[in-house]
Protein backbone atom coordinates (compact mmCIF):
# COMPACT_ATOMS: atom_id res chain seq x y z
CA UNK A 1 0.00 0.00 0.00
CA UNK A 2 2.71 2.32 0.87
CA UNK A 3 4.89 1.75 -2.23
CA UNK A 4 1.62 2.44 -4.21
CA UNK A 5 1.15 5.81 -2.51
CA UNK A 6 4.46 6.85 -3.08
CA UNK A 7 4.04 5.67 -7.10
CA UNK A 8 0.76 7.96 -7.04
CA UNK A 9 2.76 11.05 -5.33
CA UNK A 10 5.50 10.59 -7.97
CA UNK A 11 3.04 11.51 -11.02
CA UNK A 12 0.99 14.25 -9.05
CA UNK A 13 3.54 16.30 -8.11
CA UNK A 14 5.16 18.64 -10.71
CA UNK A 15 8.42 17.67 -12.17
CA UNK A 16 10.45 21.08 -10.98
CA UNK A 17 9.37 19.98 -7.32
CA UNK A 18 10.72 17.02 -7.59
CA UNK A 19 13.86 17.73 -9.14
CA UNK A 20 15.02 20.64 -6.87
CA UNK A 21 12.64 19.59 -3.66
CA UNK A 22 10.93 22.66 -3.33
CA UNK A 23 13.34 25.10 -4.84
CA UNK A 24 11.56 28.31 -6.37
CA UNK A 25 14.59 28.82 -9.10
CA UNK A 26 16.52 27.32 -11.14
CA UNK A 27 20.65 26.31 -10.73
CA UNK A 28 22.49 28.89 -12.63
CA UNK A 29 24.98 28.05 -14.53
CA UNK A 30 28.51 29.75 -13.76
CA UNK A 31 29.30 32.68 -16.00
CA UNK A 32 32.88 34.55 -16.19
CA UNK A 33 32.62 37.35 -18.57
CA UNK A 34 35.38 40.32 -19.51
CA UNK A 35 34.40 43.75 -21.39
CA UNK A 36 36.78 46.67 -22.29
CA UNK A 37 34.60 49.96 -23.22
CA UNK A 38 37.72 52.37 -24.99
CA UNK A 39 35.22 54.99 -24.29
CA UNK A 40 31.69 55.63 -23.03
CA UNK A 41 30.14 55.50 -26.36
CA UNK A 42 31.06 51.86 -26.67
CA UNK A 43 29.71 51.21 -22.85
CA UNK A 44 26.67 48.88 -23.42
CA UNK A 45 25.87 45.30 -23.27
CA UNK A 46 23.50 42.61 -23.22
CA UNK A 47 24.15 39.01 -21.17
CA UNK A 48 22.11 35.91 -21.24
CA UNK A 49 22.67 33.86 -17.93
CA UNK A 50 21.65 30.22 -18.18
CA UNK A 51 20.48 27.70 -16.06
CA UNK A 52 22.45 24.30 -15.91
CA UNK A 53 19.95 22.75 -18.16
CA UNK A 54 21.83 25.48 -20.89
CA UNK A 55 18.10 27.16 -20.55
CA UNK A 56 17.95 31.05 -20.43
CA UNK A 57 17.07 32.47 -17.38
CA UNK A 58 17.70 35.66 -16.77
CA UNK A 59 18.91 38.98 -18.61
CA UNK A 60 21.83 41.24 -17.67
CA UNK A 61 21.79 44.81 -19.87
CA UNK A 62 23.93 47.32 -18.86
CA UNK A 63 24.40 51.25 -20.47
CA UNK A 64 26.07 54.80 -20.28
CA UNK A 65 23.78 57.42 -20.78
CA UNK A 66 25.04 57.41 -23.96
CA UNK A 67 24.00 53.97 -25.08
CA UNK A 68 21.12 53.90 -23.68
CA UNK A 69 18.26 52.60 -25.72
CA UNK A 70 15.16 54.62 -26.01
CA UNK A 71 12.57 52.13 -25.44
CA UNK A 72 10.65 53.32 -22.22
CA UNK A 73 10.73 50.03 -21.00
CA UNK A 74 13.44 51.17 -18.31
CA UNK A 75 14.50 54.36 -17.66
CA UNK A 76 18.44 54.00 -17.48
CA UNK A 77 20.66 56.82 -15.64
CA UNK A 78 23.61 57.03 -14.07
CA UNK A 79 27.07 57.21 -15.64
CA UNK A 80 26.82 53.68 -16.62
CA UNK A 81 23.85 50.86 -15.33
CA UNK A 82 23.25 47.56 -15.28
CA UNK A 83 19.64 46.02 -14.88
CA UNK A 84 18.37 42.39 -14.44
CA UNK A 85 15.37 40.77 -15.35
CA UNK A 86 14.11 37.44 -15.67
CA UNK A 87 14.32 36.40 -19.52
CA UNK A 88 11.14 36.77 -20.08
CA UNK A 89 10.82 40.01 -18.07
CA UNK A 90 7.42 39.09 -16.42
CA UNK A 91 9.04 40.16 -12.99
CA UNK A 92 7.00 42.62 -10.44
CA UNK A 93 10.34 44.69 -10.30
CA UNK A 94 11.77 47.21 -13.17
CA UNK A 95 15.27 45.56 -11.62
CA UNK A 96 15.96 42.45 -9.74
CA UNK A 97 18.88 44.35 -8.52
CA UNK A 98 16.96 46.39 -6.23
CA UNK A 99 16.51 45.68 -2.55
CA UNK A 100 13.49 46.91 -1.51
CA UNK A 101 10.10 45.50 -1.69
CA UNK A 102 8.87 48.58 -3.21
CA UNK A 103 10.67 50.24 -5.47
CA UNK A 104 8.85 52.65 -7.55
CA UNK A 105 12.23 54.13 -9.18
CA UNK A 106 14.18 52.73 -11.72
CA UNK A 107 17.62 53.87 -9.97
CA UNK A 108 17.05 52.42 -7.19
CA UNK A 109 19.38 49.73 -6.76
CA UNK A 110 23.13 49.15 -6.39
CA UNK A 111 22.97 48.40 -10.21
CA UNK A 112 23.56 52.14 -10.77
CA UNK A 113 27.13 53.58 -10.75
CA UNK A 114 28.06 57.06 -10.54
CA UNK A 115 31.23 58.46 -10.97
CA UNK A 116 31.71 60.33 -7.53
CA UNK A 117 31.10 56.53 -6.63
CA UNK A 118 34.60 55.63 -8.37
CA UNK A 119 36.84 57.98 -7.68
CA UNK A 120 38.97 58.33 -4.85
CA UNK A 121 38.86 56.66 -1.82
CA UNK A 122 35.25 55.98 -2.65
CA UNK A 123 35.97 53.15 -5.72
CA UNK A 124 37.57 51.20 -3.05
CA UNK A 125 34.39 50.36 -0.55
CA UNK A 126 33.28 47.13 -1.16
CA UNK A 127 29.49 46.82 -2.62
CA UNK A 128 29.56 50.57 -3.05
CA UNK A 129 32.14 51.76 -5.22
CA UNK A 130 33.92 49.64 -8.00
CA UNK A 131 32.93 46.03 -7.08
CA UNK A 132 29.24 45.52 -6.27
CA UNK A 133 27.67 41.73 -5.70
CA UNK A 134 24.02 40.93 -5.62
CA UNK A 135 22.68 37.53 -4.06
CA UNK A 136 18.99 36.58 -5.11
CA UNK A 137 17.57 33.38 -6.44
CA UNK A 138 19.74 30.92 -5.79
CA UNK A 139 23.04 32.50 -7.10
CA UNK A 140 25.46 35.75 -6.87
CA UNK A 141 26.43 38.59 -9.39
CA UNK A 142 29.54 40.37 -9.01
CA UNK A 143 29.88 43.47 -11.23
CA UNK A 144 33.22 44.64 -10.58
CA UNK A 145 34.90 47.65 -12.50
CA UNK A 146 38.58 48.30 -13.40
CA UNK A 147 41.29 49.92 -15.18
CA UNK A 148 38.86 52.94 -14.73
CA UNK A 149 39.74 56.56 -16.42
CA UNK A 150 38.30 59.68 -15.95
CA UNK A 151 37.91 62.60 -18.80
CA UNK A 152 38.70 66.32 -16.81
CA UNK A 153 37.52 67.99 -19.66
CA UNK A 154 33.66 66.44 -19.60
CA UNK A 155 30.82 66.58 -17.10
CA UNK A 156 29.57 63.46 -15.96
CA UNK A 157 26.05 62.43 -15.31
CA UNK A 158 25.46 64.81 -12.65
CA UNK A 159 26.99 67.33 -14.25
CA UNK A 160 30.66 67.28 -12.50
CA UNK A 161 33.87 67.34 -13.54
CA UNK A 162 35.29 64.49 -14.33
CA UNK A 163 33.30 62.48 -15.97
CA UNK A 164 33.72 58.63 -16.89
CA UNK A 165 36.01 57.74 -19.58
CA UNK A 166 36.85 53.99 -20.38
CA UNK A 167 37.15 50.92 -18.02
CA UNK A 168 36.70 47.47 -18.00
CA UNK A 169 33.78 45.32 -16.70
CA UNK A 170 34.38 41.59 -15.26
CA UNK A 171 30.54 39.91 -14.84
CA UNK A 172 30.76 36.92 -12.42
CA UNK A 173 28.01 34.76 -11.78
CA UNK A 174 28.11 31.72 -9.46
CA UNK A 175 25.52 28.82 -7.54
CA UNK A 176 24.69 30.38 -4.17
CA UNK A 177 22.04 28.11 -2.09
CA UNK A 178 22.27 30.53 0.52
CA UNK A 179 20.75 33.40 -1.32
CA UNK A 180 16.88 33.00 -1.56
CA UNK A 181 15.53 36.20 -1.96
CA UNK A 182 13.51 37.31 -5.09
CA UNK A 183 15.32 40.16 -5.55
CA UNK A 184 18.87 41.51 -3.96
CA UNK A 185 19.16 41.00 -0.68
CA UNK A 186 20.48 43.95 1.42
CA UNK A 187 24.49 43.05 1.93
CA UNK A 188 26.31 44.61 4.50
CA UNK A 189 27.60 48.13 4.68
CA UNK A 190 29.74 50.57 6.82
CA UNK A 191 27.82 53.11 8.48
CA UNK A 192 27.20 55.94 6.32
CA UNK A 193 27.97 58.85 9.15
CA UNK A 194 31.73 56.92 9.32
CA UNK A 195 32.41 57.21 5.88
CA UNK A 196 35.00 60.06 4.61
CA UNK A 197 32.29 62.92 3.84
CA UNK A 198 32.66 62.94 -0.23
CA UNK A 199 31.91 59.20 -0.20
CA UNK A 200 28.79 60.02 1.82
CA UNK A 201 27.07 62.13 -0.32
CA UNK A 202 28.40 60.10 -2.72
CA UNK A 203 26.84 57.15 -1.52
CA UNK A 204 23.63 57.89 0.21
CA UNK A 205 21.33 56.62 -2.48
CA UNK A 206 22.79 53.52 -2.15
CA UNK A 207 21.91 53.21 1.49
CA UNK A 208 18.50 52.16 0.09
CA UNK A 209 16.16 51.97 3.37
CA UNK A 210 18.11 54.86 4.64
CA UNK A 211 17.71 56.90 1.75
CA UNK A 212 13.80 56.10 1.12
CA UNK A 213 12.82 56.71 4.97
CA UNK A 214 15.11 60.08 4.84
CA UNK A 215 13.39 60.82 1.93
CA UNK A 216 9.85 60.47 3.32
CA UNK A 217 10.43 61.91 6.54
CA UNK A 218 11.43 65.50 4.59
CA UNK A 219 8.60 64.98 2.45
CA UNK A 220 6.31 64.70 5.40
CA UNK A 221 7.44 67.84 7.14
CA UNK A 222 4.41 70.37 7.28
Amino acid sequence: MMSAWIFWLGLVLPLPFQANQGSRWATIKPLAAKYHFGSMQEAKLKATIQGENGEPQYILECYSFQTVPQTGEFMYSGDFECRLHSFDNKDRESTLLTELQNADRDWESRGRFLVEQLVPPCGTYKNLGRERSFRLRGFRLDLNLSNVTFDDRQRSFSGTVPALKSFDLEVLVEPDSAATSAIASTPTLPRLDRLPRPCQKAFDTLYLDQFRREAVRKHSKP
